[in-house]
């Protein structure tokens, strides 16, 4: 009887194990399609991949933009005071870079398919 109960409790456990996962890649992709097209707000977005980084303050923001390097911008913001701070920010993916004949083609508003460098554009060559 000891015996018989134990290959229950293995199959059951071995069950529960196998189940999982398949489940909740399952319930992850329906939880996505439930937020995009269904628009149920009620179903929490995953989280963004995160990294950490040196954040430029302000006035250090500002050099950058006018053409410093981002070493010379942090050293001139903490000559007046402004300090840098290390803090959590979101990965994203560079942005595929388009032919001038892509560029254009996006311009006038036709599709464009980017191969990352190949001339790839759908309907405006």
């Amino acid at each position: 009887m000891k015996t018989v109960l134990t290959i229950a409790a293995a199959l059951i456990s071995t069950a529960t194990l196998l189940g999982a996962s398949p489940a909740s890649a399952s319930t992850q992709g329906y939880d996505q399609y439930r937020r995009a097209v269904l628009g149920d707000t009620t179903v929490d977005a995953p989280a963004a991949a995160t990294r950490t980084a040196l954040v430029a303050g302000s006035y250090a923001q500002y050099l950058i933009n006018n053409g410093a390097t981002k070493q010379d911008a942090l050293a001139s913001a903490s000559r007046v005071g402004e300090q840098a701070r290390y803090a959590s920010v979101a990965l994203q993916t560079p942005a595929a870079k388009l032919s001038p004949v892509q560029a254009y083609a996006k311009s006038i508003g036709n599709e464009v398919v980017s191969d990352r460098g190949a001339a790839a554009v759908t309907n405006a060559e």
